[in-house]
């Protein structure tokens, strides 16, 4: 008997199956277009396994916005470790904090933009509950978004000697990631006006990128003339 009990019992494959399989899902659709019965169906397990794991849909949902979190914890750990060890060594000049911001924003530009061939759902995700925000938005500001972009408030704010809660460095923070946001949205339109694309992916995504990077450069230059003249 006990035996078959353990048998019954839905295995770590069948979790992970359905954390991927729900990732893929809530990225192409909103959580009330996508049926616990689909996600059943397309993870290849029992419905009764996703309760057994995550209880319900939402809370299935939530632990995708989790699993997003700790993409971005980590990418900003890794950051700010690499940061502080620089900081040791380098001159804290404007040139020198221009190089690392511009690091953040091509960490930042790779993950959410991705190849466009690719379905990133990242993005989709992050971008969907900033426009129609569920009970998972708070969850990813709070632990994902808002560590990321208080990195890019301290950064702007010495390079523009103002003070990281001022408007105007908030702004800026929101415009250098604004461009990101646009290549992640239009990807559809980006396509059919850049057919290039298709021809060597990977090749010409850095050319967006680091058009990305030029844009961030010449902004943060014009940040420092700007101060300069006060």
């Amino acid at each position: 008997m006990l035996k078959n009990a353990t048998q019954s019992k839905p295995s770590n494959a069948s979790k992970s199956a359905i954390l991927e399989t729900a990732y893929r899902l809530f990225g192409e659709r909103s959580l009330e277009d996508v049926s616990i019965r689909e996600l059943a169906k397309e993870a290849n397990v029992n419905i009764s396994s996703i309760h057994y794991y995550y209880g319900s849909k939402e809370e299935l949902y939530l632990a995708v916005v989790s699993s997003i979190t700790e993409i971005m914890a980590q990418k900003a750990g890794e950051f700010t470790r690499a940061f502080t060890e620089a900081q040791k060594e380098g001159e804290a000049t404007d040139a020198f904090y221009i190089h690392w911001l511009k690091h953040l924003v091509e960490m930042i530009a790779r993950s959410m933009i991705g190849r466009l061939k690719k379905n990133n759902y990242l993005h989709r995700i992050i971008i969907r509950e900033q426009m129609t925000p569920s009970k998972g938005f708070e969850l990813l500001y709070q632990q994902g978004l808002e560590p990321v972009l208080t990195i890019l408030d301290d950064l702007i704010a010495r390079i523009s000697k103002q003070e990281i809660s001022s408007c105007e460095v908030r702004a800026r923070t929101h415009t250098l990631l604004g461009q990101i946001v646009i290549f992640s949205v239009q990807q559809l339109t980006i396509t059919q006006r850049m057919p290039f694309l298709q021809e060597d992916e990977e090749r010409n995504m850095e050319i967006i990128i680091q058009t990305i990077l030029e844009n961030v450069e010449y902004i943060l230059w014009g940040i420092v003339a700007k101060r300069d003249r006060l």
